[in-house]
């Protein structure tokens, strides 16, 4: 058996769409997205309600402690609460 914590990661719909067009500007992407395949996908997202919703329009050194915080009080890993560690940048920041 398992445990499982779910996370989902929201932001708000206009940084989605400040992304999108600094990435068209920027001509930084692979990706074809456009305003309005963006709209289309939040118009048919759906409510998930058994995750817990992380707000990601912050810096990442706030959502990795939010995150250790959450298993933390889970006591996901051994029944033991997960250790803070001092943050380190890491190759994907």
């Amino acid at each position: 058996k398992a445990n499982v914590l779910g996370l989902w990661l929201n932001v708000p719909e206009e940084t989605l769409k400040e992304r999108v067009i600094q990435r068209t500007i920027d001509n930084t992407s692979e990706s074809d997205a456009t305003i309005d395949i963006l709209e289309k996908q939040i118009e048919h997202q759906k409510e998930v309600t058994n995750y817990q919703h992380l707000n990601t329009a912050r810096n990442i050194k706030d959502i990795i402690d939010n995150v250790l915080s959450i298993m933390h009080d889970s006591k996901l890993i051994n029944n033991k609460p997960v250790t803070k560690q001092p943050y380190n940048k890491r190759p994907f920041d």
